[in-house]
């Protein structure tokens, strides 16, 4: 039946596949590409790498279509991009740091991990959990921990 319409090539389920794809999935939304993903025994990952192509040129990229000379430029014109397929992880967040690099250093320098600790340190001084005697006086005095007689608590000023 296919061999009638291109007789000198032979087309396979994975020439079927990047067809269907190529014409089908931008128009698609996420549930109706995840069932098409399913009928056709694959995953979403594989559709859109390995069967999605680029279309870089105003030729057809299927081959059923080459035989037709009926399209025009303007109708490959009007065709809704295609998306690129998603790259891995690792590269995106490679390539993240790279452009802020500055930013995340920066991000870095105004941690605010003392402020968790302190925060920590008077809670579990509060509940009993830490004894105030084993508390260094450095780290009383760089957390500015006082005890305060009208809630009697500890608080940090």
């Amino acid at each position: 039946m296919l061999y009638e319409l291109v007789p000198d090539k032979n087309i396979g389920i994975n020439a079927l596949r990047s067809i269907y794809t190529f014409n089908y999935l931008p128009k698609l939304n996420k549930n109706q590409i995840g069932r098409v993903a399913f009928l056709m025994r694959t995953s979403f990952n594989m559709l859109s790498t390995n069967y999605l192509k680029e279309n870089d040129e105003n030729e057809e990229t299927n081959i059923i279509n080459k035989n037709d000379k009926k399209k025009t430029k303007e109708d490959n014109k009007q065709q809704q991009p295609t998306q690129q397929a998603p790259r891995d992880r690792k590269q995106h967040l490679n390539d993240y740091y790279e452009k802020n690099k500055e930013k995340i250093k920066e991000q870095v320098k105004n941690n605010e991990k003392e402020k968790t600790y302190k925060i920590r340190l008077l809670r579990e001084i509060n509940n009993g959990s830490i004894n105030i005697s084993t508390v260094r006086k450095s780290t009383l005095e760089k957390y500015n921990i006082k005890f305060d007689e009208k809630s009697n608590k500890y608080i940090s000023e």
